[in-house]
């Protein structure tokens, strides 16, 4: 009684994950390298955000700017009297 029992399971199987139960000799250099690397893009990507969002709000301050010396330039003609 009971179950069939375990299917056999290929003893060499090329995987880029390791295939089954992997377990390399060097996995915590692997993981050092891979984390060495994610920090590196991280920052990378993380500096190139910072410059893109200064020129972002550079662009922005100068846009109001503009708008409230339109606006204020708008009001002082406006409240000209006309020459005839």
């Amino acid at each position: 009684m009971g179950g069939a029992p375990h299917k056999p399971y290929p003893r060499w199987v090329y995987s880029p994950t390791g295939g089954w139960w992997s377990q390399p000799a060097n996995w915590k250099v692997n993981t050092a390298v891979t984390i060495g690397a994610l920090a590196l893009l991280t920052s990378f990507v993380w500096r190139t955000s910072e410059e893109k969002e200064a020129e972002f709000r550079a662009q922005q301050e100068r846009g109001v700017a503009r708008r409230a010396a339109r606006r204020a330039a708008a009001a002082a003609s406006a409240e000209a009297p006309a020459s005839e």
